[in-house]
């Protein structure tokens, strides 16, 4: 069974629901109990393949942390921040 598999941030959590931002730009809210514990606003997510049977179990998250994702998407924000500051820092050189 191929399923495309859906891959999102998780952009807050909103008391016992999480939003997602889909990598398709749709916003998704979730249960958080179909969330591995440890995922945090602004983690990379995916939709974990079903169990053998073709189904999710309740005992399984849904949705798992991509952990390379994340990251790769933190170090690029780090890179922007570090980006803006220069070109800050270049324009208060020039005034």
């Amino acid at each position: 069974m191929n399923m495309p598999i859906l891959t999102g941030i998780v952009d807050r959590f909103e008391e016992d629901i999480a939003v997602i931002e889909l990598n398709t730009g749709k916003i998704l809210n979730v249960p958080k109990f179909l969330l591995e514990t440890d995922i945090e606003p602004g983690d990379s997510i995916y939709r974990g393949p079903p169990d053998d049977s073709g189904y999710h179990t309740h005992s399984q998250p849904i949705w798992k942390l991509d952990a390379a994702a994340t990251k790769k998407s933190r170090e690029q924000v780090q890179e922007l921040v570090r980006d803006v500051m220069k070109q800050e820092e270049k324009k208060g050189k020039e005034q």
